[in-house]
């Protein structure tokens, strides 16, 4: 069978050894297991039941064969084999994966380690793809091999978020081992928590009001019900009291804004996260005593809201001592303040959005990503531990638009991780389902989240062979390397909105990116039907392309006597675009919420087809 080494960070070691054939094999639990090591028995059974159509038993270790040649025991959970090669505490979702006398150790941190120690052994041991929710890759394995594998491995990240939406079903992000779930505005549906006997998630408390986590100052304290009696509650903008954001020094407020905090917070048992952040805009106060404490703590908005932060955080505390407050590095307040430190119960997540997203940010020669460097210095050095990445990973005006990112993912996330960030939230296509290369992306970001000293780019080609087929992977890697490498990306700054692939990506490299994906179609056309649909559905994007820049790639086409093969007339295939993205599920082409969706889609295709085609 074909096995290879994975994981090769510093706080990882992987030993492959080889495999054996045995004829009989058990799965072992503790005597009283936990719910998690149920779940972690149950899998594996499950697992290689789909390999080899064998079900292994499952006993407890009172019951379990005596080791031996035959059978082979997999020690699932806190066995009393797992207390023979592991003593001590744990990491946050550590995993151990080590061969014992007659058998192997799935085992590691209780709260998810058992189950994630599984996932990994099926996935690296056993070669199964699990690619989408829907969609995966089991060899057949009548003889069930057993590798001898060892791996002790504990995740940098501490808390791993990949908010695209196929992440939505709990089950699949389970085995990407995400271990955090958020609910933010711009969905098309609310993403399913992970049920407690499958390691559960940190849970932020969500807001009715916006249908959100996030922005939760007027989800508090709203305007509606409190300015009119309390308008000093409220930002002071050019010297009147407005409700912009709220004024972080008034003591009143303070003291309501806590009252209604535990309130919420006692509503919510099952939550270990909330969210005190600014609104989404700016408005920042600037009556006298803010100005003051601004001045006091650097000359940055981000003082008093640390400050303010801080008051809360320590209320939260004495009540529930599990519950983190986190809050926004964000647009005004990105800048870290002086002289004072946010709580031990304070998390700060620290937002990239400003950045260009198609050059690596470690590196980036850009206003933007120097700020960004120096912020995320500045927060770490602060607050160590304590520090949380916001990344934007599309293109939020328009997901099925090419985005030159792909390849600048792995070089973030290890940027981030190295300048001592615990977790990464990656904001993607959380509404339309099929933007440009959304199943990649998931699977490679998650496995990155997991362990971001992976080689991305061989995750790439991984992921393009083994989902879209052999047959069609030149084609797709073709595209990759057109969209996201010079000439098109290049040294320009492209941002997480843009409306047309204008200013970065010319007419030739349009035509040449969609003649690839073409060419993959085609091709995936030998590998069946599955693997054509897979190609089908991503060429929406370089047909978008297209339309969006029609005469200019018409025009070239025609210069250079290249065959033009997209119809002969844009409203011909607009319309073809449209009826194909419907046939995908597309529910939308940018930011939207459930039930704004269906209009949205429409007045975007409305808009499409009243496009003049001057040819």
């Amino acid at each position: 069978m074909r096995t290879r080494i994975l994981f090769t960070a510093v706080c990882a070691e992987v030993f492959l050894i080889g495999s054996a054939s045995v004829r009989a094999q058990v799965i072992v639990l503790p005597e009283n297991p936990t719910p998690i090591e149920k779940t972690a028995g149950a899998t594996l059974q499950d697992e290689l039941f789909r390999i080899s159509g064998k079900t292994l038993p499952i006993v407890s270790e009172t019951e379990a064969p005596k080791p031996r040649k035959t059978p082979y025991l997999f020690y699932v959970g806190e066995t009393r084999a797992a207390a023979k090669v592991h003593s001590g505490a744990w990491s946050v979702d550590e995993i151990l994966i080590s061969p014992v006398k007659g058998g192997m150790v799935l085992t590691g941190h209780p709260t998810r380690g058992p189950l994630y120690a599984v996932n990994t052994l099926i996935e690296e041991g056993y070669g199964v793809r699990w690619w989408t929710s829907t969609e995966s890759d089991y060899p057949s394995r009548p003889v069930l091999p057993v590798p001898e594998m060892y791996l002790s491995y504990a995740p940098p990240l501490k808390i791993r978020e990949a908010s695209i939406l196929d992440a939505y079903d709990a089950d699949f992000r389970v085995r990407l081992r995400g271990n955090a779930v958020s609910r933010i505005r711009w969905a098309t549906e609310n993403p399913r928590y992970i049920p407690e006997e499958k390691g559960g998630c940190h849970r932020l408390l969500f807001f009715e009001g916006r249908k959100s986590a996030f922005h939760s100052f007027f989800e508090i304290l709203p305007p509606k019900e409190h300015f009119e009696a309390h308008p000093e509650w409220y930002s002071m903008i050019g010297g009147e009291r407005v409700a912009k954001q709220l004024c972080l020094t008034n003591r009143e407020m303070e003291a309501a804004f806590i009252m209604e905090t535990l309130r919420l917070l006692r509503m919510h048992p099952e939550v270990d996260f909330i969210s005190i952040s600014q609104n989404d805009w700016r408005g920042a106060c600037e009556c006298e005593a803010c100005k003051a404490l601004e001045a006091a703590t650097g000359g940055v908005p981000s003082g008093p809201m640390v400050h303010f932060v801080n008051h809360v955080a320590e209320a939260v505390e004495r009540e529930f001592p599990h519950v983190t407050v986190e809050t926004f590095a964000y647009q005004y307040t990105k800048e870290a303040p002086k002289n004072v430190k946010p709580r031990r119960n304070v998390l700060i997540r620290l937002c990239d959005i400003e950045c260009p997203f198609s050059m690596p940010l470690e590196t980036a020669d850009h206003p933007a990503a120097e700020n960004f460097r120096q912020n995320l210095a500045d927060w770490t050095a602060l607050a160590p531990g304590q520090v949380f990445v916001w990344d934007y990973v599309t293109d939020f005006r328009n997901y099925l638009l090419p985005h030159p990112n792909l390849l600048n993912l792995g070089p973030n996330l290890r940027f981030f991780t190295r300048s001592g960030a615990i977790g990464v939230f990656q904001q993607g296509d959380t509404c339309s389902g099929a933007g440009e290369l959304a199943p990649l992306r998931l699977w490679l970001l998650s496995h990155l989240l997991w362990n971001p000293s992976l080689n991305d780019r061989v995750l790439i080609e991984e992921f393009v062979r083994g989902y879209y087929g052999e047959a069609a992977a030149k084609g797709i890697l073709r595209y990759i390397s057109l969209v996201n490498e010079p000439p098109a990306a290049g040294n320009i700054p492209v941002r997480c909105y843009h409306t047309d692939c204008s200013g970065w990506m010319q007419p030739a490299t349009i035509v040449a990116a969609a003649q690839a994906l073409d060419a993959a179609a085609e091709a995936a056309l030998a590998s069946g039907e599955p693997f054509a649909a897979r190609v089908r559905r991503e060429t929406l994007s370089s047909r978008h392309a297209i339309l969006l820049h029609w005469d200019a790639c018409r025009a070239f086409c025609k210069a250079q006597k290249i065959p033009w093969t997209w119809g002969e007339t844009r409203q011909d295939a607009a319309k073809a675009w449209i009826a194909d993205c419907r046939s995908f599920g597309v529910r939308t082409t940018r930011e939207s919420t459930a039930e704004g969706a269906p209009e949205r889609f429409k007045e975007q295709c409305r808009i499409l087809l009243a496009k003049t085609d001057n040819q």
